[in-house]
C-alpha cells in the first residue's frame, strides 16, 4: 500500500499519471472484485418415470437452469433427500451427486432411468436438494428441491392376475406372466 501511495505522490505531477488512471478505473475494479453469482434453479420437466422392463423410454427428468453468466462451465451439487422413498442403485440409476452447465448453456439435465425390480412394490418418489459445498459458494439457490415419481411398471400386470383352478396341484405364481395356479382338492 505504502508503495501505491509513493507512486501516486510522484506521479500526481503528470497530467495522466497514476492517480488519474486510478481514479478513472476505480468504479471498474470494484465490480471486477464482487462478480455476481449465477442463480441456480431445479424443476422436474418430466416429474413421472416408470419401470419398464429395461428400456430407458420411462426416464424423468431434472432440469438445472442458470441466470446470469454462461460464459464459463459450472458444476452445481445435489444431494437425494431424506424424504425419498426410492432407493438409489435399486429403484433408480444410481447419480453422480453433481451436474454441469458447459460453457454458453444456461441448462443442465439429470436423467433418472428407472430400475425395473419385476415386483409389484408400488410407486416412488425421488427427491433431490441442490446444495452449495467447498469454502465460497459458486453459485446461489434458487428452487432447490424437485420430485419425481417412480411408477412401478407391474402393478398393472398385479391388478389383474390370470387364475386357474387345478386339480392337486400346489400353489404357484408365475411373477414374469402372473398366472397364478390354486390347488383345490380332487374330486374322486
Amino acid at each position: 500500500m505504502a508503495l501505491v501511495e509513493a507512486e501516486m505522490k510522484r506521479s500526481s505531477k503528470s497530467p495522466f499519471g497514476l492517480r488519474q488512471l486510478l481514479e478513472h478505473l476505480e468504479p471498474r475494479l470494484l465490480l471486477a472484485a464482487a462478480p455476481t453469482l449465477p442463480t441456480i434453479n431445479l424443476a422436474a420437466t418430466k416429474a413421472t418415470a416408470t419401470e419398464l422392463n429395461g428400456n430407458t423410454t420411462g426416464a424423468g427428468t431434472f432440469k438445472l437452469t442458470r441466470s446470469g453468466s454462461t460464459l464459463a462451465p459450472l458444476t452445481v451439487s445435489y444431494a437425494i433427500d431424506a424424504s425419498s422413498t426410492a432407493l438409489s442403485g435399486i429403484d433408480f440409476n444410481i447419480l453422480t451427486g453433481t451436474a454441469t452447465f458447459q460453457a454458453g448453456t444456461a441448462n443442465a439435465f439429470i436423467t433418472i432411468n428407472p430400475v425395473d425390480t419385476n415386483l409389484a412394490d408400488g410407486p416412488k418418489k425421488l427427491t433431490l436438494d441442490l446444495i452449495t459445498t467447498g469454502t465460497g459458494p459458486a453459485y446461489k439457490l434458487g428452487s432447490k428441491k424437485a420430485t419425481i415419481t417412480i411408477l412401478d411398471g407391474d402393478d398393472s400386470l398385479r391388478r389383474r392376475p390370470m387364475v386357474r383352478y387345478s386339480c392337486g396341484m400346489s400353489r404357484w405364481a408365475n411373477r414374469f406372466t402372473r398366472l397364478m395356479v390354486l390347488t383345490a382338492p380332487c374330486a374322486r
